[in-house]
């Protein structure tokens, strides 16, 4: 899942690029969601996975 900030990053990326302008509106969420390409949350650490001196 994506978090707000990435979305705001994604959204601040395409007004730079002049993709959007004032007054554009938003894709549908289901398409941005597609565009966004989100990449997978990573595994949960434990402490023999991730090599932590517990």
């Amino acid at each position: 899942m994506m978090d707000y900030r990435e979305v705001a990053d994604l959204v601040a990326q395409d007004i730079a690029a002049g993709r959007l302008g004032p007054g554009a509106q938003l894709p549908p969420h289901r398409r941005f969601a597609r565009t966004a390409s989100p990449s997978p949350p990573p595994p949960a650490c434990t402490a023999n996975s991730c090599g932590a001196a517990w």
